[in-house]
């Protein structure tokens, strides 16, 4: 697997992470403050959004700029990672496998 594809996977992984303790916590919490407390909150949310819904153009408009939001944080993780992995990574640019071009599995 290519050093990119490393990263990307990393990062999956801790979005991956970061969202499962999102939700640990949050089920935490609403089992810390009881059944009925999570009931009149979900009584409360189907009142404001579900009772009398958004438009559908809203919806989708927004549905988009969260996903964007999102890609690009993810975009950003990859490349800040990738910056610092490329920096500590050492590369030898004097190797004579890498300036023939010959290296590991080249054809001679």
């Amino acid at each position: 697997m290519s050093r990119n594809g490393s990263i990307r996977l990393i990062v999956m992984l801790l979005f991956g992470a970061l969202f499962g303790f999102y939700t640990r916590h949050d089920y935490a919490k609403w089992n810390q403050r009881g059944r009925e407390a999570f009931l009149a909150m979900e009584g409360h949310r189907f009142d404001l959004n579900m009772a009398d819904p958004k438009p559908l153009s809203a919806n989708i408009f927004g549905g988009a700029i969260v996903a964007l939001m999102l890609f690009g944080a993810y975009e950003g993780v990859v490349f800040s990672m990738s910056s610092i992995v490329g920096r500590a990574a050492p590369t030898d640019k004097h190797s004579p496998h890498i300036e023939s071009g010959a290296g590991p599995g080249a054809l001679s």
